[in-house]
């Protein structure tokens, strides 16, 4: 599975546990719709414990959290654990 699948799982989880069912793709907005400012904490919490990584706070910006896709980049790029390709075993 990869960065991005396991980081949508969580969202899409997330948000059908407050009732609302949603399927994301990679390049959809997450700041403002997705997510509010604990949300947001929550999100870097599950990512800093899954990918076993420290999100520092200078490096939660709009850009790294902007798209799944832009978190996906920002993991593997944090990450030196993760195989080639950000797929997880």
């Amino acid at each position: 599975m990869s960065v991005a699948d396991e980081i949508r799982g969580y969202l899409e989880d997330e948000l059908a546990q407050s009732g609302t069912a949603v399927s994301l793709d990679d390049s959809a907005p997450l700041i403002g719709t997705v997510f509010d400012s604990l949300g947001l904490l929550n999100l870097v919490v599950f990512i800093e414990e899954r990918f076993d990584i420290v999100v520092d706070d200078p490096e939660i910006t709009v850009n790294n959290f902007r798209t799944i896709e832009n978190l996906a980049s920002f993991v593997n790029g944090k990450s030196s654990t993760l195989p080639a390709g950000g797929n997880l075993t």
